[in-house]
């Protein structure tokens, strides 16, 4: 007998760590892969609020548990999947969705403001990979994804920065996929346009900024977290099996047109 069709979006025994998880698109995350059946470690560098993201999912009869760390130190990332592994005997999805945002006109970024968002936003992706490969690859297997955005395909004014380190995902995201294929890893890219969040209330609020959002997007409005985080169950769920190194764009249709 052939298996219902929605098996295929079934995570169950699947153990899963969601960085940035404590608020958002990474907590929307969180709840997806939790709701379909994995064992979701949620991480954030604030203490607080990781246990506050963590309290609620489980208040939900969610499996979650929870490991602060900051995404972009790869002894602490290495320690955290190693405490994964001996707490829940391996690692089958890594979300790597911790990222910053900085708006500046292009002449203003200093130094120190480059290495930071690249470490953040970009380097903090490979360290990822680098750490989950190896217990992945023990497991059989297992899928990387990555939070790009669609600022990494098309531009706004005072973003250059934050659009650099998006489609540097992209790229790296390829790699990852032709150097951990034949070891049974994936790797791929889910890309938000613009998500109504508490992040994003304040602009969403501004009539300006709402039209504006409104009339570029086809679909004609804000994505929801829970948009992205459908999308991101797709690419770490057996039903996109035979996908890798791919990037897609949950921006209702905003990239498409010029």
């Amino acid at each position: 007998m052939q298996s219902d069709e929605t098996d295929h979006f079934r995570l169950s025994g699947d153990i899963a760590l969601v960085t940035g998880a404590s608020r958002g698109i990474g907590q929307a995350i969180a709840f997806a892969l939790a709701k379909a059946g994995a064992h979701v470690v949620l991480n954030a560098r604030d203490p607080g609020q990781l246990e506050a993201s963590r309290s609620e999912l489980a208040a939900q009869g969610l499996s979650v548990s929870a490991i602060a760390f900051d995404v972009t130190d790869p002894s602490a990332v290495a320690a955290a999947v190693a405490e994964i592994v001996e707490r829940h005997g391996g690692l089958d999805i890594a979300v790597g969705n911790a990222g910053q945002s900085l708006r500046k006109p292009v002449g203003q970024f200093d130094r120190a403001e480059i290495s930071r968002l690249m470490d953040v936003n970009l380097g903090a992706a490979l360290v990822l990979a680098q750490a989950v490969a190896p217990v992945m690859e023990a497991r059989g297997g297992g899928r990387i994804l990555l939070t790009g955005s669609m600022l990494g395909q098309i531009a706004r004014p005072n973003n250059a920065l934050y659009s650099a380190t998006k489609a540097g995902l992209a790229g790296l995201a390829r790699a990852l996929a032709v150097d951990l294929g034949p070891r049974g890893i994936r790797c791929n890219v889910v890309a938000p346009g613009a998500v109504r969040t508490a992040m994003t209330e304040t602009a969403a609020l501004d009539p300006a900024v709402d039209a504006f959002v409104k009339q570029r997007t086809p679909l004609g409005r804000w994505a929801t977290p829970q948009d992205v985080a459908a999308a991101a169950l797709f690419l770490v769920s057996p039903a996109s099996a035979f996908v890798t190194g791919q990037v897609l764009f949950v921006d209702g249709g905003m990239s498409a047109q010029a």
